[in-house]
């Protein structure tokens, strides 16, 4: 009987410690979601208590504006002092209106060559999100948004402009900036332009004994982590579009993301493409053209679907002080033969 009895109890432990890693195995192997989940979990609660997440001096910098563009008609927070966002606002009714429809005219192209009829299957990866205008836009299409900014200043009203949103969009908010590794840098805040800032991740730079010193100043630390850490959750996701704008610090976020795009090859991805800044943090223009062009990207100024294709040089040359670049996969190009 004694027998019986322990070999019951060993079966069920046997049993217990199978069933567990099992479990453990299905959520590391099958369910990657767990990489984003803190942060799901952190802008719900935002949403859900807004009085314990309150920060009076941000809500004291910001203030509804109405939103038109095209059919839609919204709101979102913005900053009061002055910004680009403000400016056109107060001049369009909406934001960087030439390029947010060129990014909807290639997340439409992606979903019809691919056939994906449902938008929330198509994602758009928001480097450097700011406030979160391209959520704030692209939710209201249905289309799915990973935001990653690291100010705490511009995620605070991102989340805010996220609980606007239909509750069954799919919108991530992530609190912290991407870069070649994990650390903490130097975030540099544009004096004229609330929100918009630059990240310094070593003390050597000439940021203040330059032309650029007298716009920027320090503002605070930030996060840093890798587009890399994200490869899991991203890599059975019909990831269509990147946008990437932080100032200078793209090469950086390369760095840190190169085996995810190397290996997964997003059709369409837009930069905000300024020499000067790029210099400013120790990296070479050239170097962040020549990336995309040694991975299967053609150069375009004319938008995503536009066949005038540039090389690298005549880039270099055709930029001033800064220019929105698109780069365009191969593999979507030949879709469009």
């Amino acid at each position: 009987m004694l027998f019986i009895i322990s070999s019951i109890i060993i079966y069920l432990l046997w049993r217990k410690l199978h069933k567990n890693n099992n479990i453990k195995y299905d959520d590391n192997i099958n369910n990657n979601d767990y990489i984003i989940k803190p942060y799901l979990k952190a802008q719900k609660e935002f949403c859900e208590k807004p009085i314990r997440y309150l920060n009076q001096k941000y809500e004291d910098e910001i203030f509804l504006s109405e939103v038109k563009f095209n059919e839609l008609l919204f709101q979102m927070y913005i900053f009061k002092t002055p910004n680009f966002i403000l400016n056109e606002f107060n001049l369009y009714g909406a934001y960087e209106i030439p390029l947010s429809n060129n990014i909807i005219e290639a997340l439409k192209f992606y979903g019809s060559k691919n056939n994906i009829p449902d938008n929330k299957d198509i994602f758009m990866l928001d480097i450097g999100g700011n406030v979160g205008w391209y959520p704030s836009l692209l939710g209201r299409y249905g289309y799915s948004i990973l935001l990653f900014e690291a100010f705490e200043k511009n995620y605070y009203v991102a989340k805010k402009n996220y609980c606007f949103l239909n509750k069954d969009s799919n919108i991530i908010i992530i609190t912290k900036g991407l870069g070649a590794t994990e650390q903490k840098c130097h975030y540099f805040n544009q004096k004229d332009n609330t929100g918009n800032g630059m990240v310094i991740c070593s003390n050597k730079t000439n940021l203040n004994d330059t032309d650029l010193g007298n716009l920027f100043i320090k503002e605070s630390d930030v996060e840093i982590i890798t587009l890399n850490s994200f490869f899991p959750y991203l890599s059975n996701k019909n990831i269509a579009l990147m946008k990437i704008d932080v100032e200078g610090h793209e090469l950086n976020v390369l760095e840190g993301g190169k085996e995810y795009i190397t290996k997964m090859h997003i059709p369409f991805v837009v930069l905000e493409f300024s020499p000067s800044y790029l210099k400013e943090v120790g990296s070479e223009p050239k170097d962040l053209a020549q990336f995309f062009v040694d991975n299967g990207y053609k150069i375009s100024l004319d938008g995503f679907l536009s066949k005038n294709y540039l090389n690298v040089d005549e880039l270099l040359n055709k930029t001033g002080f800064q220019v929105n670049c698109y780069f365009i996969h191969e593999s979507i190009i030949n879709l469009m033969k």
